[in-house]
């Protein structure tokens, strides 16, 4: 499915994702919003990491079945 080297990558940046979420969490002042920009990365680095241009929003505009947290078009 994806080469060793592929996986090494996505792994790495599984790994970040985690260690910043456990930062923000560790500190003890966050709220919901404060792990989106983590999600963010992520979804950015993996696009990256397998060949697609991801492009994640938070909090973009109303639709027609409501208010989303987050979007990505790729």
């Amino acid at each position: 499915m994806y080469n060793k080297k592929e996986r090494e990558k996505l792994k790495k940046a599984l790994k970040e994702y985690f260690e910043e979420i456990y930062e923000i969490y560790a500190g003890g002042n966050y709220s919901e919003g404060s792990f989106y920009d983590c999600l963010k990365h992520f979804i950015k680095d993996s696009g990256r990491i397998l060949g697609y241009s991801t492009f994640p929003f938070v909090l973009p505009k109303r639709t027609e079945v409501g208010i989303p947290d987050f979007f990505v078009r790729i």
